[in-house]
């Protein structure tokens, strides 16, 4: 007896602790099973109800709203400068920025040949190309591609650090460089340089300076296939 009211203390203090959601319910005749549940925490309100996720519209991405940012690389940096340049052309500088949307600036790169490298990078460092033929690889040093093409330098330190798909290809195109400090190019090319507020435009080519180009005739002998094929014709 004494060890049965020890088990009926000791179930009781159990249940103490189990809580009122826990225990089943009472059965009535005639209705069915109801399950009450353990009152939750409360839903948190709708912070803003309605709101879509924001997609860059066609006046955000035209090129009539892009900017122009001319950057001297006369004495910067090659790496840090040209991660800045991959924000502007990704867009990373403006509220509007949207992962894959074309929402970057352009940027035009003068002094190229005037980047410098820390370290020992400006003879150690290394360019490769291949030009897709057996034994075709060339490595090329830091200082010698400066002296030949120094705006194939800062070229590939920005693609670089763009997306490796078609984005980062567009995005790529938004990039000029330039040894010479003025912005302008030369008569012959086909595109000129605008102020940075004003967009790109073609250059409007005139009728006059079209010049067509007229084959000569053929001559054919008087026995040929080809003058017996147009005697038939005419006849």
């Amino acid at each position: 007896m004494r060890s049965f009211l020890v088990l009926c203390t000791a179930c009781s203090s159990a249940l103490a602790y189990v809580l009122p959601g826990a225990l089943p319910a009472s059965r009535t005749a005639g209705a069915g099973v109801s399950v009450r549940m353990e009152a939750g925490v409360e839903s948190l309100p709708v912070m803003m109800p309605g709101q879509k996720s924001w997609m860059p519209k066609a006046d955000d991405i035209s090129l009539a709203n892009k900017d122009w940012h001319i950057v001297d690389a006369k004495g910067m940096r090659l790496g840090r400068m040209s991660s800045e340049i991959a924000k502007v052309l990704l867009g990373k500088h403006k509220p509007t920025y949207t992962p894959g949307a074309d929402t970057g600036d352009y940027v035009i790169v003068v002094n190229a040949e005037q980047v410098k490298v820390t370290g020992k990078k400006f003879t150690e460092k290394l360019y490769r190309r291949h030009s897709g033929r057996p034994g075709g690889l060339t490595v090329e040093t830091f200082d010698s591609l400066q002296a030949r093409i120094p705006e194939r330098i800062v070229e590939k330190a920005v693609k670089g650090m763009l997306p490796k798909n078609s984005y980062g290809r567009e995005l790529f195109r938004h990039l000029m460089c330039t040894r010479a400090p003025s912005t302008r190019t030369s008569r012959s090319s086909r595109r000129r340089l605008p102020s940075p507020a004003s967009p790109l435009r073609p250059i409007a080519r005139s009728s006059s300076s079209r010049t067509r180009t007229t084959r000569p005739a053929r001559r054919t002998a008087p026995g040929s296939p080809t003058l017996r094929r147009t005697l038939l014709m005419l006849k």
